[in-house]
């Protein structure tokens, strides 16, 4: 297998200077702008500056797209999970609903397949959030049966001798 060539991080003129322009900022905001100034160093290439994109810097054809070596696949629902090859594909969960996602993510570890999700503490958060669920619907106090009916009748007849 090919593995993945090392490239520095493309950031912006004085990217390193001003915190909107990407120092400090999360990865995917540090976005490449090209340099256009007139006397711009960094635009003519000089030494001592911060290199430019390449095509030199592209990752081998094999690897381009990929994620640890996997292509990574949408999946929708468990039978699509089921036809993921899961030595050359990874499994991406698409916006499914949370009853759907756990059922695919516990198939997704019966299978062994990788996922973009750490499938052990996903699964976990959601025990503990379902314990927690079960734990606070019990801890809420059932309404006794007639005993709203017992208040409405009390109003009622306070107001019937308020009229009188």
């Amino acid at each position: 297998m090919v593995e993945r060539k090392k490239k520095p991080l493309f950031i912006r003129k004085d990217g390193n200077k001003q915190v909107k322009l990407g120092r400090g900022r999360r990865k995917d905001k540090k976005k490449w702008v090209w340099p256009r100034g007139r006397h711009n160093k960094f635009r003519e290439k000089r030494k001592g500056h911060r290199k430019n994109p390449s095509i030199g810097y592209s990752q081998a054809r094999e690897i381009r797209g990929t994620i640890g070596g996997l292509r990574p696949v949408l999946v929708n629902n468990i039978r699509e999970l089921e036809r993921v090859d899961k030595q050359k594909e990874l499994a991406v969960f698409a916006s499914v609903g949370m009853r759907n996602k756990i059922e695919m993510a516990r198939k997704a570890q019966e299978l062994g397949i990788k996922t973009n999700l750490n499938l052990r503490k996903f699964l976990k958060k959601v025990g503990k959030r379902a314990e927690w669920e079960t734990k606070s619907a019990k801890a809420t106090k059932p309404v006794e049966e007639g005993k709203k009916d017992n208040k409405d009748k009390e109003n009622k007849e306070k107001s019937e001798e308020k009229k009188k």
